[in-house]
């Protein structure tokens, strides 16, 4: 369960570092589904991916951390060739977006 930040300035800048790594996520990703073949685009995404994760886990918030790291290993698992990037495959990764989106509502009390 993710609990509200106690912290306002880490709340301010939790809210905005997380909405910008989730926009590039989500553009990342629509992008991929169309050319799934740009390997640079791919990394980051990825990228985003593992910072949204890193900030998640600085914080003690284990549930939007969870889903980034799911998102973060279907990326990494396409990096390296052992998965596809699919409408199937966009599609559930932004479900777990739209999750991590409502907890952090939650966590910064939005």
């Amino acid at each position: 369960m993710t609990g509200l930040i106690e912290d306002r300035e880490l709340r301010d800048m939790f809210r905005a570092e997380s909405m910008e790594h989730a926009q590039k996520i989500e553009a990342g990703l629509l992008e991929l589904e169309r050319q799934p073949e740009q390997a640079p685009l791919l990394e980051e995404v990825f990228r985003e991916a593992h910072s949204l994760k890193g900030a998640a886990r600085m914080l003690g918030l284990r549930d939007i951390q969870n889903l980034a790291h799911a998102i973060e290993t279907l990326l990494g698992e396409a990096r390296q060739g052992k998965a596809g990037i699919t409408a199937a495959t966009v599609a559930a990764q932004l479900t777990k977006l739209d999750q991590i989106r409502h907890l952090v509502a939650l966590a910064v009390g939005d």
